[in-house]
């Protein structure tokens, strides 16, 4: 069976090479549609077989409301795939502890999807750029700050995020006359 999480490391590190090799870090800077630009970016590297959709419908715990979306959905055609659920984030280096609130809400209604036997992801895209001020030369051990900080929330709060793994991967390293690095979080999520 193919792995979604194998996928997203692929498709991520295909969409910062798109245009210029520096797409992520754009947009980064445009809070207001970043993620979803990620999932549109997503969906058009799926396949017909993969059935990805984008802001999709699905039933969760009735404590969650009557009309619950999520990032990303598949219902896949083909045994290939897995059924999927995906929740995804953007995180940039002026990152701050109150945003694990609303992490908590999305992974919950993960948790609490009812149907398939979804896999459950939330993936977290990490990136050097402060909408304050756009500074795109931290060094690599402010850069490893800012991804620890999050990961360490998220391993703090794993039991209680009903989190089972926490990988981390590059999607851009720092190199040197690139303007910036960015990184990705992917957590497996349980089910109830």
């Amino acid at each position: 069976m193919a792995e979604w999480s194998d996928w997203f490391k692929k498709s991520l590190r295909e969409i910062d090479r798109d245009g210029d090799g520096d797409q992520l870090s754009h947009i980064l800077a445009l809070s207001s549609v970043r993620e979803l630009w990620i999932q549109g970016e997503l969906y058009l590297r799926s396949n017909d077989v993969q059935g990805l959709t984008v802001n999709h419908d699905f039933e969760t715990h009735k404590s969650f409301g009557d009309s619950v979306k999520v990032d990303l959905l598949a219902e896949p055609t083909s045994a290939a795939w897995a059924p999927m659920l995906c929740e995804v984030k953007v995180i940039t280096n002026d990152f701050q502890g109150k945003v694990v609130g609303y992490w908590q809400k999305d992974i919950e209604r993960l948790y609490y999807a009812i149907g398939k036997q979804y896999e459950r992801y939330f993936l977290a895209v990490v990136g050097n750029f402060n909408r304050n001020t756009p500074d795109w030369s931290q060094t690599p051990d402010e850069q490893d700050k800012t991804v620890q900080k999050c990961i360490q929330t998220l391993h703090d709060e794993q039991k209680q995020l009903k989190i089972s793994a926490i990988e981390t991967f590059k999607i851009r390293p720092s190199e040197p006359g690139k303007p910036a690095w960015v990184e990705g979080i992917l957590c497996r999520v349980n089910s109830a």
